[in-house]
């Protein structure tokens, strides 16, 4: 697509981080006062610790939340584990409770917001090689819609462990 084609572009600026960079720090000036970074992160400290309820045992409470079931995941897998994940909120609770050590991997279609892809990204994931654990799929409705209202964990042939997180389990 040509620049300016879904809207009106006045000035057609090509450049490199570098140039950028180099054009803005002279103009830009340092600033002190830290006020705001320390409201901003106090106000995720509460945001977070709210969340986090949420992912604590829960086990004996009908329906489960996602956000616990993240948790648990989280704490099974292995070192090593592919997690992958639908677009919509499986992506922000993968983000959220599925904690990267540098060996894990997290695949999704993120910024392309294709739908129903966590599966086929697990069986790539896992028939592509390598020594890693078993991937783990959380998708949403979208990529499990004969599952309806109910929790999955199916394996395949492939070795790839299904978890699925579906509104009202």
């Amino acid at each position: 697509m040509a620049p300016g084609r879904r809207r009106c572009a006045r000035y057609r600026l090509a450049g490199t981080v570098r140039d950028t960079l180099d054009a803005l720090l002279p103009i830009l000036t340092a600033k002190t006062d830290s006020a705001h970074l320390n409201r901003m992160r106090a106000h995720y400290r509460r945001a977070r610790a709210r969340l986090d309820k949420l992912s604590r045992d829960r086990r004996n409470t009908s329906p489960l939340h996602p956000q616990y079931v993240a948790a648990t995941i989280d704490e099974l897998a292995d070192r090593d584990a592919i997690f992958t994940a639908d677009v919509g909120t499986p992506c922000i609770w993968a983000a959220r409770y599925l904690r990267m050590n540098g060996t894990r991997r997290l695949i999704d279609s993120f910024n392309h917001g294709s739908m129903a892809n966590a599966l086929p990204h697990a069986i790539g994931a896992q028939v592509s090689g390598g020594e890693l654990s078993h991937p783990v799929a959380p998708p949403n409705e979208g990529s499990s819609p004969s599952t309806g209202n109910r929790a999955e964990a199916v394996c395949s042939p492939a070795g790839v462990c299904q978890r699925a997180f579906i509104a009202g389990t």
